[in-house]
């Protein structure tokens, strides 16, 4: 009787003898006091690792949209000069015709008038006088539009060229690195007009003075900043 009873008491395990859960067993939740942290951690390096739906608009961006308006002009575009340079032309033309109208018109008058000379030669020199007159009105009508349509200008990284002339045409590279410096001017009637003239002086001999006209004083004040910054380029 009593080996019996031994027996039953070992092979019936006792609540104060009951194993405690191994942590290892996948099957046994683990401390609840731990879940949300992991979860904060994972869910803090998916945002991070994630790429971006919407890009940087730096990234997307050009490398010329990103310097700044003088450098964005360094397109090699060639561009006209500003149609008021016409008007600003004009009236130097006008203003020309006039003085020389009344220089020659007054003489000639007074010579008429009093009878001095022959004939032959009184009428020989108003034919000159008319003659130069007409041409001068008509040179102010139409060289102020030639000239415009042959004054350009492209701006390049390494520097500008300029295009003039109506019967002497010239095409002038001037590097950036060969400018001294440069003017910018406006008299009274460009100022007027918004235009202004600049003027580059380069280090060499010939086209030592290169001149701009027919653009605006902004674009002329941009040019200047762009040809004396020497050490940015755009391939910063």
């Amino acid at each position: 009787m009593d080996r019996d009873e031994t027996l039953e008491h070992q092979a019936s395990p006792s609540a104060d003898h009951a194993t405690a859960p191994d942590s290892s067993d996948p099957q046994v939740p683990r401390d609840a006091s731990e879940t949300p942290e992991a979860s904060d951690s994972h869910d803090s390096r998916v945002a991070v690792e994630s790429p971006n739906s919407n890009p940087s608009p730096i990234a997307s961006t050009s490398l010329v949209d990103q310097t700044d308006e003088v450098f964005a002009m360094a397109d090699g575009v060639l561009r006209d000069a500003d149609p008021r340079y016409i008007k600003t032309e004009s009236i130097g033309w006008w203003i020309a015709t006039f003085f020389v109208a009344i220089s020659g018109g007054i003489p000639l008058f007074v010579l008429a008038w009093n009878g001095v000379g022959p004939t032959w030669l009184r009428l020989l020199l108003v034919g000159i006088w008319g003659t130069l007159t007409l041409l001068l009105v008509y040179f102010s009508i139409r060289y102020p539009m030639w000239e415009h349509r042959r004054t350009k200008y492209r701006v390049t990284p390494k520097g500008i060229e300029i295009h003039k002339g109506v019967v002497w045409r010239q095409v002038i590279n001037v590097p950036r690195n060969r400018v001294q410096h440069t003017d910018v001017t406006q008299g009274p009637i460009l100022r007027h007009y918004g235009l202004a003239v600049l003027t580059i002086h380069t280090a060499g001999t010939t086209h030592s003075t290169v001149t701009q006209n027919g653009i605006t004083r902004e674009t002329a004040l941009a040019l200047r900043d762009f040809l004396i910054q020497r050490e940015k380029t755009l391939d910063e």
